[in-house]
């Protein structure tokens, strides 16, 4: 059995906490640190766990061999090499961290103390993009030729430092929020070849963020992504891969289920493909629970250091791609770019 520390009390500890109690008798969750004692008090005895008073003490626990790293972005190089170098396994929220210099950083880490660093892209574990994926996979829309993605929410403005609206501390709506879709991109279809983005950029309007991105894949679709920061209340997100042969649509914002079509087919006759059951795994446990097979030998982690890494350089090349006002190419090689805050 292993025991999961969980770093941070905000809406992903607070996530991550309530997943981590749903592994049964193979994992346990033994406590949590925050910054703000007071959420981590609550939130510790909410599922009737320890609440420590510091990162030292927590760190320090014999009970604990796996973090979950869920605090501001510009934080996670600090904390998540604080616990690999104490001997723990690291699950860290995406993306991995602010900048490249600190992601390849960890990964090194992570190499160096033969330590498991997983990456929060969660996305791929939620039943409806999986099912996205074997659908493309089976041929039911036969060659994608284009895909639209988009992922809307309200300003993130619930952390009390509003961090999140802090470019320099977050990267926006791109780092913090599109880069799951880039992470879709990359597994559906492969890696993108060039990109070009359009982006207010949180800095300018008070939080609100909003950003259009194509991404071009080669012997592939063209992707559009889409992201908002700026919707009234809520979050919602959808997906939308069109082929030679139909199209496969999912909304969180519509029908529960995904909605299939061929071409010249009746305009009502998209088929429904079956909904998730209602008793489906959760998307964060299976997630955790992927990294701590990996931890104990039994199994092949997916999204590593080195994938996120990936993920990141093409997010930040979108934000390259707003500064310069031009596409930004991505081979041979992404540029190692750091966007100025």
């Amino acid at each position: 059995m292993s025991g999961i520390g969980i770093i941070g009390a905000g809406v992903m500890g607070r996530q991550h906490a309530a997943s981590a109690m749903l592994h049964g008798n193979s994992h346990k969750l033994v406590g949590v640190y925050a910054h703000d004692n007071s959420q981590a008090q609550m939130l510790a005895a909410r599922h009737g766990v320890l609440a420590f008073s510091s990162l030292e003490d927590l760190l320090s626990s014999d009970e604990i061999d796996a973090v979950i790293v869920a605090t501001p972005t510009d934080t996670h190089r600090e904390v998540a090499e604080a616990a690999m170098r104490a001997g723990k396994h690291v699950l860290v929220e995406k993306p991995l961290a602010r900048t490249l210099a600190d992601a390849q950083a960890l990964r090194d880490i992570a190499r160096e103390t033969d330590r498991v660093l997983a990456v929060g892209h969660v996305i791929r574990y939620f039943p409806e993009y999986r099912t996205i994926a074997i659908a493309i996979e089976r041929g039911d829309i036969g060659t994608p030729a284009v895909a639209t993605f988009r992922r809307r929410c309200q300003q993130p403005d619930w952390a009390p430092d509003h961090w999140h609206t802090s470019m320099a501390r977050s990267g926006g709506v791109v780092l913090d929020m599109m880069i799951h879709d880039v992470d879709l991109v990359r597994w559906y279809f492969g890696e993108p070849t060039r990109v070009y983005a359009r982006c207010i950029g949180s800095d300018k309007y008070g939080g609100l963020d909003y950003a259009l991105a194509t991404l071009h894949v080669a012997d592939g679709p063209i992707c559009h992504l889409f992201g908002s920061w700026a919707e009234p209340v809520g979050f919602s997100q959808s997906a939308e891969v069109c082929g030679d042969r139909g199209m496969i649509e999912y909304d969180s914002r519509g029908r529960d289920e995904l909605q299939l079509a061929h071409h010249g087919a009746a305009a009502d006759a998209a088929t429904a493909l079956p909904p998730p059951p209602a008793d489906a795994r959760d998307p964060f446990m299976l997630q955790q629970a992927d990294w701590l097979d990996e931890a104990r030998g039994l199994g092949t982690l997916v999204n590593d250091a080195d994938w996120a890494i990936g993920s990141m350089r093409i997010a930040l090349a979108m934000l390259e791609s707003q500064e310069l006002g031009s596409p930004v190419d991505l081979t041979p090689a992404i540029p190692n770019v750091e966007v100025p805050a």
